[in-house]
Order: structure tokens, then C-alpha cells, then sequence
């Protein structure tokens, strides 16, 4: 308080800060008292435990005033709207009514949208290009072989190759990336599902020029609509 009064020096400041000057004096009094002569039967918890409180607290403060700077706009700044370039990836494992939500999504944000299934499985995977082909077209299917089973780093590979073939003096496209994610109903159920959903979110989160969008489906919603052929 003696701090706030020294900065606002507001009406009556200087006796208000009189009054919490003499109480910061008499609790300094009083805490060396206490110290000195109960030191080894437990104050020395207080000695350390107090700084050690105070300065968890001011690096949170700290923290706290960096990000406020790091996000805060200049008051003279007129939001325009975007000019870049944009591109929807949906990563999916098959073909269902949550990867069909998700697809829906991704039309909804750009017409350049391509659907990306990482495989180690060719039988498995020529079946599926056959069936989406059919079942969502107009929605091309990349097949990015991973001979371990991997997702996130083929993912992040492919992304990159993307963007290794954008032209060097244009702004780089931002990229949706439409996550498919299946609602369990029960707390048991969701550590069944979901696991590499939140493992590709960890690994995309931070990318620069890159958008996560969940795209959540749960069994009360209506069946994706059909398009006839």
C-alpha cells in the first residue's frame, strides 16, 4: 500500500501513507521479534516459505504483464480484413459420419480443401480412396505413407512440403487443419478415443500460419447430408 500511495498521490494520499507506513514498520517489528526467538522451534519455515511465496506470486504478475504487452494493439489500428490465401486439411482415418462432418466444415471455411490419410497399409488404403472418390466427391484424398504407424510427424511433413512449394514472394496461405473428434458419452469411453486427435493438436499447436478448427461429433446428431450423383 505504501508503493500505491507513493504512485496514485491522490487526495490525502500523504496521510494514508503515514498510517501504512507505521503498519509496515510495527509488522517488520513484530516478525524479527517472532524470528529471534522462536527461529528453531518452526519460524524458520516463515523465513523461507514467505520469500519464496512472494516471488512465485510476482513471477506470475510478471507473466501476467508480458502477455497483456504481447496481445495488446496500438489504439490508432483499423482492422482490415485478411488477404491471404487459404487452404482446409482435414486428417482422416477412414471414412464416417465424423469424418464426413468435419469435410462439411472444411467446405464451409474455403473451397480448397483436401482430405489427408496417413497409412501403412496400401490394400487399406486403395479400399478407401475407392470408396471417398465415390461417397465425397469433388474433395481430392492424399495418401501420405508412414511406414510406423506415426501420425502427427507425416502430418507435419506433408504440411511443410506445402509449404516449400508456395512462391517465395507471396505471403504464405494460413492452413485450417478441420480435426474430425468423436464425443464418447462416458468418462471410460473417452480414454478409448480422441488419443491421436489431442497428440496432433499438441503438435500443431504454435505452427506458424496454422489454424486448428474441432470439429466434435456426437451420436444424438442428424446423419451428414447425401448429395445426389
Amino acid at each position: 500500500m505504501v508503493r500505491h500511495w507513493l504512485r496514485a498521490r491522490e487526495g490525502g494520499w500523504w496521510w494514508r501513507l503515514g498510517i501504512n507506513g507505521f503498519g509496515a514498520v510495527l509488522t517488520g517489528i513484530v516478525l524479527a521479534i517472532v524470528v529471534y526467538e522462536k527461529f528453531a522451534d518452526g519460524a524458520y519455515l516463515v523465513v523461507i516459505l514467505v520469500p519464496v511465496l512472494v516471488g512465485m506470486m510476482l513471477f506470475i504478475s510478471h507473466q501476467y504483464q508480458r502477455s497483456r504487452a504481447s496481445l495488446a494493439i496500438r489504439a490508432d489500428l483499423i482492422v482490415q480484413p485478411p488477404h491471404r490465401e487459404e487452404r482446409v486439411i482435414v486428417p482422416i482415418h477412414g471414412l464416417d459420419r465424423a469424418v464426413i462432418q468435419a469435410i462439411n466444415v472444411a467446405r464451409s471455411i474455403d473451397d480448397d480443401v483436401r482430405a489427408v490419410h496417413i497409412s501403412d497399409d496400401e490394400a487399406t488404403w486403395a479400399g478407401l480412396r475407392s470408396d471417398f472418390e465415390r461417397q465425397v466427391p469433388g474433395v481430392p484424398l492424399v495418401v501420405v505413407e508412414s511406414p510406423y504407424r506415426a501420425l502427427s510427424g507425416p502430418l507435419l511433413a506433408y504440411l511443410d512440403l506445402l509449404d516449400s512449394q508456395w512462391p517465395p514472394d507471396v505471403d504464405r496461405p494460413i492452413t485450417f487443419v478441420v480435426i474430425p473428434e468423436y464425443v464418447a458419452r462416458s468418462w471410460w469411453e473417452r480414454l478409448l478415443y480422441n488419443q491421436s486427435a489431442k497428440r496432433l493438436r499438441t503438435a500443431l499447436l504454435g505452427r506458424p500460419y496454422t489454424v486448428i478448427v474441432n470439429v466434435p461429433y456426437r451420436r444424438e446428431d442428424t446423419d451428414p447430408p447425401s448429395r445426389s450423383p
